[in-house]
Order: structure tokens, then sequence, then C-alpha cells
């Protein structure tokens, strides 16, 4: 037998020149070589067994590693070295916990080759590492990098409450300062108070930015969910075409196909993009391992509001022991052949299913193929999708305003009341709720998205009920503080009409009542015209010709007609995209020559986040639009920009 020496190993008998070189080389290898018997007694080593365990090197003569193994780990590593001895010529890998001359268990990565039958070689080879430095340092670095995210997570969080604690006054401000600017004052007091309002505005837009900033800034906050009203067959379709895209550019002769469920609504409520990233993900890689057969999408619903869906393969399969890990990042199959990736479509798969609030799970048998399902929460989205914009034909429409804040409930009742209409109050959604219990139906609500109690979403949702009983239906204008795609998505599911982001200004609100009442419904008792004149003005100065800006606008006149009609294909076409950029251009000209209620309202348009609220917010835009014309041709027939 060859006896280990200490910190250096021993060399073969024969005491070649080559062999005492090898020795030496091994003596500054990190990994321990070391050739064991079929017990697993030690017969020699490269010697860095000492340093790693900190045993004397007499300590083992005549011992057994699986006599110092962790007693959780035991089992698996005889069940290792029965792999071992059973596939000769064959690395078998694993980790296990060894004890230690300090009394602490060390974990160690072990490759083991079994070659007893080599005359050369006649024990078994193993390199093994300890790793628990390793493992000390990704623990570290995992802890840091998860207090550094909660830490981003807690800004986020704190900037957006801070917002929309911010935004309740901004509202209460910009309605009391617009009022004030109406009113009938001398012109010293006009100016300070067109002033007030100006700068009011601004503190506004730093809210925004400040949001957005953060937002961006914010590695927790990459991934954000936007619900909007999806259909569900033409997302299908879209997987399907890459799916068999990528089938076709391998070789690979597949019958990719889906059944979708005829119970399934048409429309439900979730992220789009988020869901299409989900399938993508599992079609690919379905597609990827397997070489013949079929790749079927299964979507059905799950319950009242959830959707299932499943992918499903004939592929090669997925063995059972790593059934466990196959979500985990950087993790590649053992039956893949000559299939290649990073490890992490599955794992990006599993973080957008959390993200979306639902449950993913595999099921598979090699050979046979996979089945992953995802469950999802997907309310029906009936609500939005058959919103339809249309005027609300009332002579006199009776409004109830629901505020806890008196002051943002009277800054609201004064702008409506300065709209010509005449609304009744509420200080809660139960004080609402019993009112409209009496038969008492508004024809509008404007309602305070937060309210202490019962909130606004539990209080429309409550209104929609009663409205079943009595068969009439009211339009509910929500008002909040929080400015985010998942804040008007659920208020849409809940039951609301449109929501308008504080702080409200009395033209914006006057105009998007307008679109929900009609025109006849709003009086003409907005303070300030659609076009402000002072804009009209100081461009005329900067260009030193009104006459230049009279051409301007005369220009803007004639391309109106053209844009609006290229906004209308592009709504009716349900082309997000194609909308917010004509919007955005269009708002560029409406705020230079001074429209701006026209100006905000393609940026409300700008930012609409679904078919539902773009088509809203593009009748306001037609509206505004319409008014904005008639004054600017007012102003040219007028001739006071005549030098």
């Amino acid at each position: 037998m060859v006896t280990v020496s200490g910190d250096s190993a021993t060399t073969p008998s024969d005491g070649g020149a080559a062999a005492r070189r090898f020795g030496k080389l091994l003596q500054h290898v990190d990994d321990t070589i070391s050739l064991l018997d079929a017990d697993g007694v030690l017969v020699e080593t490269s010697g860095l067994y000492k340093p790693i365990l900190g045993y004397p090197s007499e300590f083992w003569a005549s011992r057994s590693i699986f006599d110092l193994l962790h007693p959780d780990d035991a089992e698996r590593v005889m069940a290792m070295r029965e792999s071992v001895l059973a596939t000769p010529d064959a690395v078998v890998s694993g980790e296990f916990r060894v004890h230690a001359a300090d009394g602490s268990y060390q974990p160690l990565v072990v490759h083991a080759v079994n070659r007893l039958d080599d005359p050369d070689v006649g024990a078994i080879v193993i390199t093994s590492r300890n790793v628990a430095t390793e493992k000390a340092l990704l623990a570290d670095l995992a802890r840091a990098r998860d207090e550094a995210l909660a830490e981003l997570d807690h800004r986020t969080r704190l900037i957006a409450t801070v917002s929309h604690e911010l935004r309740n006054p901004i509202h209460a401000m910009v309605g009391m300062a617009e009022l004030l600017a109406a009113g009938d004052l001398p012109p010293n007091e006009a100016a300070l108070a067109a002033g007030l309002l100006r700068h009011i505005e601004s503190l506004g837009t730093v809210v925004d930015d400040l949001v957005i900033d953060t937002r961006q800034g914010s590695r927790s906050d990459a991934a954000t969910v936007e619900h909007r009203p999806t259909s569900i067959r033409p997302l299908i379709d879209d997987v399907l075409a890459v799916g068999r895209l990528q089938a076709a550019a391998g070789g690979v002769h597949l019958v990719v196909d889906a059944t979708i469920d005829p119970a399934l609504p048409a429309a439900v409520l979730t992220d789009p993009a988020r869901l299409r990233q989900v399938l993508v993900n599992l079609v690919g890689n379905a597609v990827k391992f397997t070489r013949a057969g079929t790749v079927t999408i299964g979507v059905s619903p799950a319950g009242d509001a959830g959707v299932r869906l499943a992918v499903r393969d004939t592929g090669v399969g997925i063995p059972p022991d790593e059934l466990a890990c196959v979500f985990d990042a950087f993790t590649t199959g053992s039956t893949g052949g000559s299939a290649t990736g990073a490890g992490l479509g599955l794992a990006v798969v599993r973080q957008l299913v959390d993200l979306l609030g639902g449950a993913v799970e595999v099921h598979s048998e090699v050979g046979v193929g996979t089945e992953f399902v995802v469950t999802l929460p997907a309310r029906p989205a009936d609500v939005a999708e058959s919103m339809v914009v249309a005027p609300l034909v009332v002579a006199d429409p009776a409004v109830l305003v629901i505020d806890d804040d008196p002051i943002a409930r009277s800054v609201t009742v004064t702008q409506l009341t300065r709209l010509g209409l005449q609304p009744a109050e509420a200080d809660s959604g139960e004080a609402a709720l019993a009112v409209l219990a009496r038969g008492e139906g508004p024809d509008l609500v404007v309602l305070d998205v937060v309210l202490p109690g019962l909130d606004g979403f539990e209080t429309v949702r409550r209104l929609r009920r009663l409205e079943g009983e009595t068969g009439r239906r009211a339009v509910v204008m929500g008002i909040t503080g929080a400015a985010g795609a998942e804040q008007r998505a659920r208020a849409l599911a809940a039951g609301f009409d449109d929501v308008l982001v504080k702080p409200v200004g009395l033209a914006m609100l006057g105009t998007v009542l307008s679109v929900w009442l009609g025109a006849d419904a709003v009086g003409g008792g907005v303070g300030a015209p659609p076009v402000d004149r002072a804009v009209l003005g100081r461009l005329g100065e900067e260009l030193g010709s009104e006459t230049v800006v009279a051409d301007l606008v005369s220009t803007f006149l004639r391309e109106l007609y053209g844009r609006r009609t290229a906004l209308t294909t592009a709504v009716e076409a349900n082309d997000l995209a194609a909308a917010r950029t004509l919007a955005h251009t269009l708002k560029s000209s409406a705020r230079l020559l001074g429209a701006t209620d026209l100006g905000e309202a393609c940026k409300r348009m700008e930012s609409a986040l679904d078919v539902a609220s773009l088509r809203t917010a593009h009748a306001v835009v037609l509206q505004a639009s319409t008014v904005a014309a008639r004054w600017l041709q007012n102003w040219l027939v007028d001739g006071r920009h005549v030098e």
C-alpha cells in the first residue's frame, strides 16, 4: 500500500523523474486528487487533505471517507458510490459535507471515476474541492443584493406614497387658483392669480418627474405590470407563429398548435406583454427539446377570474431528479442533446408568472414529453372592453361628488357648478350608497378613489350591483393621486368608466365630462378660453410679426383635419403606438399656439394604457380640437393680428 506523506504527494515506487515532477505539480493544484479503494479507504492523495480538513496524515492510514460523512448526506453519497462502481470510466459528480478536525462539516464538490480495473491505477480516482469559502462569498453577495433591492424598493414605495399625498393638496390648489383666476379681478390681481396657477401646475410636473426618475432608477421596479383588456386568441396566434418559425429554422418537423376553450372570456385583464414573454419562452423551450411530434398550447378558464395555460410537448422529457431545479437560473438539463442555452428561459418564466400573481408547475416523463402549466388571475374584461365612448343623453344630469376631504370636495363641487351642473355631496362611500339605496340615483358620480373605510373600488362595485337591480347606469369618474398603470387597470376592472389623475384642472374636467355627458349638458362656464391669447402674443413678439403667427395658425387649421383623420384611423385599428405618436405631435403644435386644453387632451391620449382609455382620450381630443379650431378661426377672422 502507498502511504500518505503529509503535505507532499507520494510518488510511484519507480521514483522516475516524470513522476516526481508530476507529484510536485499536484502540490500547487487547488483541487485534491486522491485514490480510494472500493470501500472508500484512502490509498494515495495529492497531499492537500490536511489543509482542507485539518487531520494529520496518519489519520488517513486506515480511514474510510464514508466514516466522515454528514448524516444527512450519507444515503445520497452511498448511492453515488454504487453508481461509480456500476459504471467504470464514467464521471460521477456530487456535493456533500465531510467532518473536519475542528468539528465543522466542510462542503466538498467531488468528481469520481472508477478505474479499479485499470492495472496502472487500480483505484477510484477522486477530484475534490472545498467550496466553503465560495459558498460564504456567494451568500454574502446574495445578502448584499437583497438588502440593496429592498432599499431601492423602499425608496420607490416612499416616493409613490409621497407623490400621492402631494397630488391631493396640489389638486385643491389648482382648482382654487383656476376659480380665482376666472373671477372678475382687477388686472394686477388677475395676473397674480394666473402666475400662481402656472407655478402650481409646474409643481405637479415636478412631482410626476420625481416619480418617473425614481421608477427608472430602481432595479426592483424594472419589471412592472400593466394590466389591460387582452384578447387571448390573437396573442396565442402570435406565439404560435414564433414557435413555428423556430421549428422551421431548426429543421424540425413539428405540429405547433393551440386549443382554446370556448368558455374563455373574449378578453381578460392581464399584461399582454408579460404573458407573451411567458408563452414564447415555454413554447421556445418545448420546440428546442422536441425533435418530432407536437407542441400544443391549451387555454381554459381557471375558476371565475383566472386562466390556465398548458404548454405540452412530445419531447425528450425531464428526469425526475432535475424537476426540482428546472426553474433555477443557469440550470441546463442533462437530456438536451445538441440543444444549448444559458439556462435562463424557465427562470424568467417563473419570475414573470410571480410578477403576474400566478403559479407555474411542471410535469414530465423521460421519453414521453413535458407539460408546463401556468395559472394566472385574469378577471374578465367585459367592463373595460364594452365601454363605448358615447355621451349620456340627459337634459339636466344629476351629479354626486364623493370625497372625504372637505376642501377637495368643495373644489370639485365648485368646478362642476362652474360647468353648469348642480352636484350633491357625500363624504364617504357608505353615505353615498345610503343615498343611492333610497333610489336617488345620479347620472354622474365623481368619486375619490382613496377613501377611508369603504374605499372607491368597493364603493363602485356596490354601486354597480345596485344598478343591476334598478336597470340604470351612471357614469362613474374616478379621481386619484396615484398615477400608474395598475391603479387605472384596477379602477376599470372595479367598474369606473374613467379615471383622472390629480391635479384636475377646470378645463380638462369640462372637456372630459362633455364627452361622457354631451357638450350640451356641460355649460359654457369654463372660465379660461380654449386658447391662451397671451401665448399667441408672446409668439408674435418672439417672431417679430403677428402675421407670421397668423400663417402658423392657418397652417395648423389646414393640417388639423388630416391629423384628426390619422388619429381616428389609428384608434379604430387599436394601434396604441401610432396613436400615441400622432397625439404627441399634435400636442406640441397645440401648445405652441396656446391651445392648452387640446394640448392636455393630447397628453392624456399619449399616456393611454389600453384600448379603452385610448378611445376615451381620443373622444376628448376630438372635442378639444373642435373647440380650439373654432376659437382660432374666429381669431383669424377678427383680424386683431393684422399689423
